[in-house]
């Protein structure tokens, strides 16, 4: 397997050997449910609440208080992309915003795109030139706009 060259990384990667031991080693430390009361759900909720700190810290967010950022960790990408276009969907109400995207998004983004426009968004794809790259310059920024 040294030589494989994976390039399927869609639905997922091939996870660094740090990574895995990093995960093996808080599964271990750690076996209690978070949202549990006893004494391991506990410890395991300090854990994730340490590393939720930690990443925090890593993206310049503040955590905790009537005003910070609150870190979500999802299940994967389908689960985050509809958190996020839908959470921001409901924080705007009845307002119609204009979402930019392409036809090289996530099929979660496209599905929320779709139903947004039922409501009365505006969903502008941008288009893709044959490298792959998205023309940048097709579309006009302004305040309505949301980018994905």
């Amino acid at each position: 397997m040294a030589d494989l060259i994976y390039l399927d990384c869609n639905a997922t990667a091939p996870i660094a050997p740090e990574v895995a031991d990093a995960v093996r080693d808080a599964a271990l430390s750690y076996p209690g449910n978070p949202a549990s009361q006893h004494r391991a759900g506990r410890e395991a909720r300090r854990a994730l609440d340490d590393a939720k700190e930690r990443i925090g810290e890593l993206l310049g967010a503040r955590i905790g208080g009537p005003q910070g950022d609150r870190i979500i960790l999802t299940s994967g990408g389908t689960e985050a992309n509809n958190l996020a276009l839908r959470g921001f969907a409901a924080t705007v109400g009845e307002r119609r915003c204009r979402l930019i995207t392409s036809d090289l998004e996530h099929a979660s983004v496209a599905e929320v795109a779709h139903r947004l426009a039922r409501i009365g968004w505006q969903i502008e794809r941008l288009p893709v030139f044959p490298d792959g790259q998205l023309d940048l310059n097709a579309v006009a920024p302004t305040p309505d706009v949301v980018t994905v």
